[in-house]
């Protein structure tokens, strides 16, 4: 299914290249998963609502096999608000609502929140010949459930981590004008993030048992995110993100529990690593006004989750 949804992609993408794009460049609303190059602007806010729907429909091991399991459906509604602050900082908030399904059960609450600070080391400015140059530093506040979790819910009710956890990301962003009718945004994200550790009892996110009782620290994630949105004409354009990461391992000390077969119980978890596709659609209303929609799926990945999620987005700017 996600190789048909790429294909689609590719014949759409080519139709529009091949009509005239005018004279006029369109904007670019950034791409489905990375951040931006650029802050708001002292006194500039931005509303960004968003939806995500997961299924996951799989496993791989150690050996990046594909193994089936029960799908698992999950969607995330988003309602980003952002201020610029200074000519170079500004602030993100994102609360989140989620909600799980699988196999008749379902749960729902309120995930983690999380919140971003942006600092503006480069602008271009009025210089389409320059790039972009942004540091964020992104925390990540356990406010979910993650612990005491309802053995009948099969680990739906999980909404979060249970974990602080710091994420900084560099990003470089620019221009490209191969082909004048038609320029290109590049945008790469370079990014880690350090979770810290977090005490848990009974079943968890990261699994447990009966009488669980112990510390888990998950590993270190590291993250590749590359972008390239091409303008096909004046209120349009497609965008191609590569996401890429890996996690160290999770480990956990204390007392394991068992688990429902009355096996011993496992909180931890080998490293991960995924590669993901994320193609999408950018369409603008006005110059503040703009649509984003699209996919993202994995292709190939170790220890990690099969999945293909749609999103949708809207960004208005005042």
């Amino acid at each position: 299914m996600p190789l048909k949804i790429l294909i689609g992609f590719l014949l759409l993408s080519s139709a529009f290249l091949a009509a005239d794009g005018g004279t006029e460049r369109p904007f670019f609303s950034g791409p489905l998963l990375a951040k931006s190059g650029m802050n708001n602007f002292k006194g500039q806010w931005t509303l960004n609502p968003y939806l995500y729907f997961t299924r996951t429909y799989g496993r791989t091991d150690a050996s990046w096999k594909h193994r089936a399991i029960p799908d698992i459906h999950n969607s995330i509604y988003f309602f980003s608000i952002q201020r610029g602050l200074t000519d170079y900082l500004d602030l993100q908030v994102l609360p989140s609502y989620q909600t799980n399904w699988s196999q008749g059960r379902r749960a729902s609450g309120w995930a983690d929140f999380t919140f971003i600070f942006g600092l503006q080391l480069k602008a271009a400015g009025h210089d389409l010949s320059k790039s972009n140059l942004r540091i964020t530093l992104q925390e990540v506040l356990p406010t979910a459930r993650y612990d005491h979790l309802n053995p009948q819910k099969k680990g739906l009710d999980g909404l979060g981590g249970g974990s602080y956890q710091t994420r900084a990301t560099f990003i470089f962003e620019k221009l490209l004008f191969w082909i004048p009718s038609h320029p290109m945004d590049l945008t790469i994200n370079l990014a880690v993030n350090f979770p810290a550790k977090v005490s848990v009892s009974g079943f968890n996110s990261y699994g447990g048992g009966r009488g669980t009782h112990g510390v888990v620290r998950p590993g270190t994630t590291f993250v590749f995110d590359g972008a390239l949105e091409i303008s096909l004409a004046r209120k349009f354009a497609v965008t191609m993100e590569l996401f890429a990461f890996l996690q160290n391992k999770t480990t956990f000390s204390g007392r394991r529990g068992r688990d429902e077969a009355g096996n011993p119980a496992s909180s931890k978890a080998p490293s991960e690593i995924a590669v993901t596709l994320a193609p999408g659609l950018e369409c603008f209303f006005t110059r503040d006004l703009f649509l984003i929609g699209g996919v993202w799926f994995s292709t190939a990945s170790r220890n990690s989750t099969d999945f293909a999620t749609g999103i949708l987005s809207l960004n208005y700017d005042f």
